[in-house]
């Protein structure tokens, strides 16, 4: 009886070992993957399996016309054109993938150079980004923080911005690492950090926080001198022959020597300025918020004309062909003649903008 027993409990056991392999869920035939791409030696690559991208980073001088990949896909599938055969990647390179069950699923390819163009971009969230350009890939990111108004300023590897932390900071361009900050003073007056585009020169930074423009060592953020003008300083300052220039929130511009921060002249206009100088021709051109256009001159300060407008400006002018540009929120964008500060012509669209990129979510953009 007893032997009845375990013969039968050894049945039950093999039918049920066989009831549930017959139940088993069949594989997927329809999962068509690329799960792994790569170069033998070179780089790391990003799969991004919900846009079917990938990128792939590769050392400088690798030539991208004949590299040849080795491609993991998932169970089952096949990819065309196949792993392993050389493929020119100084374009995006586009790879179909068949799943088991003939269903097919594309994938496309950027491969990119380590220092190909990168744009830096500020952002309100208080991150410093850098974009490969060609593609829009993320390189990295660096965080401060307070949210970020200027625009950044490249030079000599290094990335500069500025911060509504009361910081500006130097980071590598090639790996976002941070090389220093440097903290503004403080002014009880304002919660204000920095919100002008630092300019660098000479190996010396010259930047706008608070009420005060700094000058800083441009390799070690070591302060050289400092600036204090009347009103907040949101203009970012212009270098040429020795002298930078700028404005602030009391309407003044002012010429200072680039080396040891003396004011040479001061210029008041009618109300705040809060772009940025231009220079040609050993004139300065600046506007103003009281709904003008000036002429200085760059040695002297003395004003050589002046041209009204109808609305207040806060974006900078530009200068191309012996014409001055400036855009008022009067509606108009007037051409005048950078002499003598008569107008050549005046366009009128439906809405100027008040600055570069004041107004928008993400702030200025520099490139390399």
């Amino acid at each position: 009886m007893k032997k009845l027993k375990i013969f039968i409990n050894i049945c039950l056991l093999v039918f049920l070992a066989i009831a549930c392999k017959d139940k088993s869920v069949e594989p997927d035939t329809s999962v068509k993957e690329i799960t792994g791409f790569s170069f033998q030696g070179l780089g790391n690559a990003a799969i991004d399996r919900f846009k079917h991208t990938i990128f792939i980073n590769v050392p400088d001088g690798t030539d991208l016309s004949k590299l040849i990949p080795s491609i993991s896909l998932s169970a089952n599938a096949s990819v065309s054109p196949v792993s392993g055969v050389a493929q020119d990647f100084s374009k995006p390179v586009s790879y179909t993938v068949t799943s088991k069950d003939g269903s097919t699923q594309q994938y496309k390819v950027f491969v990119q150079l380590e220092n190909s163009d990168i744009v830096f971009i500020g952002s309100s969230n208080g991150k410093l980004y850098a974009v490969y350009a060609l593609t829009g890939q993320k390189k990295w990111e660096a965080g401060t923080a307070g949210y970020i108004l200027g625009s950044p300023t490249l030079n000599d590897g290094l990335v500069y911005i500025g911060s509504n932390d009361r910081k500006l900071y130097a980071f590598s361009a090639s790996t976002g690492e941070k090389k220093w900050d440097f903290s503004i003073d403080p002014d009880p007056g304002t919660d204000a950090g920095i919100n002008s585009t630092p300019m660098v020169t000479d190996g010396i930074i010259y930047f706008g926080g608070t009420n005060k423009l700094y000058a800083l060592d441009a390799l070690t953020g070591e302060k050289k001198w400092s600036f204090s003008a009347a009103g907040f300083v949101r203009s970012s300052p212009t270098v040429s022959n020795g002298l930078v220039y700028f404005g602030d929130g009391f309407g003044k511009c002012y010429a200072l020597n680039a080396k040891n921060g003396t004011k040479i002249w001061e210029f008041t206009s009618g109300a705040a300025i809060v772009s940025n100088p231009c220079i040609s021709g050993g004139l300065v051109y600046v506007t103003s918020t009281d709904q003008k256009i000036y002429a200085l001159d760059a040695r002297t300060g003395l004003k050589t004309w002046e041209f009204a407008t109808k609305g207040f400006i806060e974006s900078s002018p530009g200068f191309l062909n012996n014409t001055l540009f400036a855009g008022s929120t009067d509606g108009s964008l007037y051409a005048l003649d950078a002499l003598s500060g008569s107008k050549k012509w005046e366009f009128k669209p439906l809405a100027i903008s008040t600055g570069s990129l004041h107004h928008h979510w993400f702030r200025g953009i520099c490139s390399m």
